[in-house]
């Protein structure tokens, strides 16, 4: 089961890149880990709406780079604990 999710969000992320409707996919089904990621950091919830924010923008832009060698919630809860 854990392989065919990180099989379908590796397919999501290559997709996500040129298509604004797959990236509004991978946002929604990952936004609220980050935001927790993000809030844990920042300890509230203004900084952690900004992280947020820029931790997605990071993300695909850097989309084309993600090899899929970790699942790609821990992919952008390491973004978004670097972007903290």
């Amino acid at each position: 089961m854990a392989a065919e999710v990180h099989m379908a969000d590796l397919l999501l992320a290559r997709r996500a890149y040129r298509d604004e409707g797959a990236f509004r996919e991978l946002l929604e089904k990952h936004e609220r880990l980050v935001y927790n990621v993000a809030y844990r950091s920042a300890g509230n919830a203004h900084d952690a709406a900004d992280i947020t924010q820029e931790t997605f923008l990071k993300a695909w832009r850097s989309l084309p780079a993600f090899r899929g060698e970790c699942a790609l919630s821990t992919w952008l809860c390491k973004i978004a604990l670097s972007v903290s």
